[in-house]
């Protein structure tokens, strides 16, 4: 997207702004579906996203809702969400990504944030359903493991490390476009896969998840592994519909080559 088509979604948005004090600082590198841009408006700084693709299983408006009622504490609630378009200002925070400083924490940090996490969301008002996700994406022919209805808690559903910012007032969390009730271990395992994390650590984190929130430990071996053909499961079937429609960046094709040799 060239300069001048960015200042237009800019004044899509806030057509009260003056372009001559609009700044666009740089291109965020990591959306596969949407582009991200740091911008500058008479010194104050934003996060500006432009979705790039329809996203099948996103709902803007329920999306709006969710971020009006999310902590701030939590998260970062956006100054304007536009549901026709997806477009989205949010205030600038600044901090570093979990992904370019993971290595100075622990998983007790992992188990502490994960905690804090879902004992603070609000109920998002859906459920997160992997199968129906993969139907959307017309991956239909793959079967993702049931969720029993008791486990659902309000998760993210996105948790990798590319969507958690660290500064010193803890750390927040971005990107909440597919909020929903769902297996809260679905999320430890996003993380732990998302970080590159020891695989024979998963269950360990998993124990060590459940005792803090006070969850049924039994048959947790069976749920951890269910919730991790789940991830893989969507990560794949994400993938391949992001090709299908040609979005055939490199990370993509990655992606469903990782994924498919995991499943």
């Amino acid at each position: 997207m060239d300069y001048a088509q960015i200042e237009l979604a800019v004044l899509h948005l806030r057509p009260d702004w003056v372009l001559a004090d609009l700044t666009i600082c740089e291109f965020l590198e990591g959306g596969y579906s949407n582009d991200n841009y740091r911008i500058s408006y008479k010194g104050e700084e934003f996060a500006l996203r432009l979705p790039q693709r329809t996203q099948p299983y996103v709902d803007r408006v329920r999306e709006k809702d969710w971020y009006a009622r999310l902590p701030e504490a939590v998260g970062i609630r956006p100054s304007i969400l536009d549901v026709t378009s997806g477009r989205m200002l949010s205030p600038w925070v600044e901090g570093t990504l979990l992904v370019d400083c993971w290595g100075s924490f622990c998983s007790d940090d992992l188990i502490d944030y994960l905690v804090e996490l879902h004992t603070s969301l609000p109920d998002p008002g859906r459920n997160y359903v992997v199968q129906d996700l993969l139907d959307s994406y017309s991956s239909g022919s793959y079967s993702a493991a049931d969720v029993r209805n008791e486990h659902r808690k309000s998760c993210h559903n996105d948790l990798n490390p590319w969507n958690i910012i660290v500064n010193e007032t803890g750390w927040l969390t971005l990107d909440w476009e597919f909020a929903g009730k769902n297996d809260p271990i679905f999320d430890l395992v996003s993380l732990h896969q998302g970080l590159g994390c020891a695989e024979d650590q998963l269950y360990d984190l998993a124990h060590a998840y459940a005792t803090a929130m006070n969850l049924q430990v039994r048959n947790l071996k069976k749920r951890t592994a269910e919730q991790l053909k789940n991830y893989w499961l969507r990560e794949y079937a994400w993938a391949k519909y992001q090709l299908t429609i040609g979005n055939t960046r490199q990370e993509i094709r990655d992606q469903a080559e990782s994924a498919l040799s995991h499943l």
